[in-house]
Order: C-alpha cells, then sequence, then structure tokens
C-alpha cells in the first residue's frame, strides 16, 4: 500500500513560479515550477505569459507537452488547446508561442539548448496562426 512519504502531490494553483531559461537565456514571460526529475528526466509546469514566445530551440532528447490551460502555437503556426498532447523527437528544432497565455506540463529526457544562429532567425517571425495545408 502506498504511504504519504512515497507521494508528492503539487496543486496547480500553489505552484512557486521561476523565470525559465534555456542555456543561461531567461525567456522572457515564461516561467516553470518543477514537479519531479531525475538524472534521466524532469517533469515541470511551464507558464506562458500573453504573446510570449520561446526562443528557437533544439531538444537533446524526447519532450511531452500537453496543454493544461488556453492555447500554444508551434512554430508552424499550428495551434494546440487545453488537452492536446504533443512529443517531440531527440533532434527536434521548433519555437513555441501562446497569444492568450497558456499552462503546459513538460516531461522531457534532455535539456533544450538554443537552435543555431541561422536557424534562430525564425525567432524573429511575427506569431500569426496558420491553416495546415494538407500533405
Amino acid at each position: 500500500m502506498i504511504s504519504a512519504n512515497d507521494r508528492r502531490y503539487r496543486q496547480l494553483e500553489c505552484a512557486k513560479w521561476q523565470p525559465l531559461s534555456i542555456d543561461g537565456q531567461v525567456l522572457e514571460g515564461v516561467e516553470w515550477s518543477t514537479l519531479a526529475g531525475t538524472a534521466s528526466w524532469v517533469c515541470y509546469w511551464m507558464r506562458m505569459a500573453p504573446g510570449s514566445r520561446s526562443p528557437s530551440h533544439q531538444h537533446t532528447g524526447l519532450e511531452l507537452v500537453v496543454v493544461l490551460e488556453g492555447e500554444v502555437q508551434d512554430s508552424d503556426g499550428v495551434c494546440f488547446s487545453e488537452g492536446a498532447s504533443l512529443v517531440y523527437d531527440a533532434g527536434s528544432q521548433h519555437w513555441l508561442t501562446s497569444l492568450s497565455g497558456c499552462v503546459l506540463l513538460v516531461i522531457e529526457t534532455g535539456p533544450a539548448t538554443l537552435a543555431s544562429s541561422i536557424e534562430a532567425v525564425e525567432n524573429h517571425l511575427p506569431a500569426t496562426a496558420t491553416t495546415r495545408e494538407s500533405d
């Protein structure tokens, strides 16, 4: 039987938020609250203020993102709302923005790193939603 010592309980409304950074670069309007982690993975809530955006970054490991509140837009212009689950493979590269703000649950097996300077130019494109064309 499980005991209270074997379980940690966190409530989103009571989260202790701190600024999120990638490679030492603080992401304006983006905060995180760590839930759990080991040497091989980390789990945290990420909160994006309305209009905030991450820089172009690359994943060194697998990343699972679940939209808990609001809506997040990926660098290809596709928007994902509450209940959506996204999986990014190691080596994948993108940026995220949230026009209205959002809260995400993130589980990753390796930290993100800033993308190369050429690809980081994408970070300066306007954040507008687009309709994805069929393949």
